[in-house]
């Protein structure tokens, strides 16, 4: 159950609790948050294994940033708001590629079972 505060899970008595279990997120336009894995990736090489780059800005700081990180966008639409508005623009990609994977039904599903 949610408390008050979307981000922290609460148990009915208002205990917080563990959060759920995190999924791989999807770094955007912002060259800033881009930025601020950098440490991360030089002190734990391969720690952003499975993290996937949104969209790439039009900043060619931004490009050098990605390419230097080794990070290949989703996206790359030439934005350049800075609001994370090209990371928001691959979320229904995302989305896509995930129910792609589980929720299609098996050929017996589908076709019935296969004739013997």
């Amino acid at each position: 159950m949610v408390g008050f505060s979307p981000t922290t899970p609460q148990c009915p008595a208002g205990q917080t609790i563990e959060p759920s279990v995190s999924v791989p997120i999807a770094s955007g336009t912002k060259p800033a948050a881009t930025a601020a894995v950098l440490p991360l990736h030089a002190a734990v090489p391969g720690a952003l294994a499975h993290c996937r780059l949104g969209h790439c800005s039009a900043e060619p700081g931004h490009r050098r940033l990605a390419a230097h990180l080794g990070l290949d966008p989703l996206l790359d639409l030439g934005m350049r708001l800075g609001e994370g508005s090209g990371a928001m623009a691959a979320v229904p990609l995302v989305a896509m590629a995930c129910a792609g994977v589980t929720d299609v039904p098996t050929f017996a599903e589908w076709f019935g079972p296969a004739p013997e």
